[in-house]
């Protein structure tokens, strides 16, 4: 998709195993877009988020969002959205508990990600390593996913589950 689209390039950064650096590959991926000079926004959609952990939240956390799925949660996501000043990347405060994004059903995701890849140029979608039904909307509407594995023999035993379950 080109730049100018109001919709962004969204990539999916997923991994059957956790542990195995897929939110910091998920970051320097979304760096790399800035770099470049793109606007790049990170969407942490694990369901123990990790984005405190990177970036200094001071917003409203996500969960506002969570609460507008029927309305125009686009103009949500973009009031809440934060510049991280260190590395250009927008990201969203952490979710007020788990929970939050657990619920979210595989069509709010969809919408969630869709509203957040509104004014930008990149989004980067970090998923939880469980594969349901959230994970499959989510990898179906990227435009390109990045799947994150290491050399442990669980990542690689999970990969090829994957890969023979999906057909890939």
């Amino acid at each position: 998709m080109a730049p100018n689209c109001a919709r962004a390039w969204i990539t999916a950064v997923w991994s059957p195993a956790g542990g195995v650096g897929k939110t910091t590959a998920a970051l320097a991926y979304a760096a790399q877009k800035v770099s470049k000079g793109r606007r790049a926004v990170y969407l942490d959609l694990e369901p123990f988020s990790s984005t405190a952990a990177f970036f200094r939240e001071n917003g409203k956390s996500i969960s506002s969002a969570f609460e507008k799925l029927d309305t125009r949660v686009e103009l949500t996501l973009q009031s809440i959205r934060q510049e991280d000043s260190g590395s250009g990347i927008y990201f969203f405060c952490k979710p007020d508990n788990y929970e939050d994004i657990a619920i979210l059903t595989g069509e709010d995701a969809v919408r969630m990600a869709g509203a957040a890849a509104m004014e930008s140029e990149e989004l980067i979608v970090d998923l939880g390593s469980v594969y349901d039904q959230k994970t499959a909307a989510l990898l179906e509407m990227a435009d390109s996913v990045l799947f994150v594995l290491d050399g442990s023999k669980p990542c690689r035993v999970k990969w090829e589950q994957f890969q023979t379950q999906q057909e890939l």
